[in-house]
């Protein structure tokens, strides 16, 4: 049909055509965005961190992220192992499929110390303190982390809020990192490492 218009007609009607595609193309460009984009966040702490919890739960909230809050209630003295422990079995990368998912998670102790610790004790873990915006965004971009850990007892909660931005906003460059990151998970399935129940 189209070889049958005279040439301004043909021109405008490829113009159209073209314009139709690329916008066809934007649009799935964007829903893969959409698909990949953090959506679900799990969080937890101990008593340490209660407060900077709560507050990064409002915060995140208003950002219209999903929030599931592995605990504690309250600022009463808890353990955190068992907080990471809890919370790690959410995360989309640890192959538990009976379980609901998150994307990512955020651990929060005094020292941030103890939660790092207690969550990669778990197969498919990748947690990393960040005490500043470069931390988060290296452990994003190079280490493929799925679990922001924080510090309550160094760090403000203005400051958590841009760390926090960072993380959830950064992702795997893969490339050389991917290598890296494939290692650790190879040793993880050659030592059966075990999922915690």
């Amino acid at each position: 049909m189209i070889r049958n218009l005279p040439t301004e007609k043909k021109t405008t009607r490829f113009h159209e055509i073209n314009t139709r595609k690329r916008k066809n193309l934007v649009q799935i460009l964007c829903n893969r965005v959409v698909k990949n984009k953090i959506q679900k966040i799990g969080i937890g702490s101990d008593h340490r961190g209660f407060k900077l919890k709560e507050k990064l739960k409002d915060f995140l909230t208003e950002q219209d992220y999903k929030i599931i809050d592995f605990g504690v209630p309250s600022e009463d003295r808890a353990d955190y192992p068992l907080i990471a422990f809890e919370l790690t079995q959410h995360i989309k990368d640890v192959p538990k499929v009976t379980l609901p998912k998150v994307d990512v998670g955020i651990l929060i102790c005094g020292s941030g110390l103890g939660m790092a610790i207690a969550a990669n004790k778990t197969k498919g873990i990748r947690a990393t303190l960040c005490l500043n915006p470069e931390f988060a965004r290296r452990a994003r971009q190079h280490n493929n982390a799925n679990i922001l850990v924080l510090a309550a007892d160094f760090t403000s909660f203005p400051k958590a809020k841009e760390i926090v931005g960072v993380f959830l906003s950064e992702t795997f460059l893969g490339k050389r990192h991917q290598v890296r990151v494939k290692q650790i998970k190879d040793y993880e399935i050659r030592e059966k490492l075990p999922c915690h129940e």
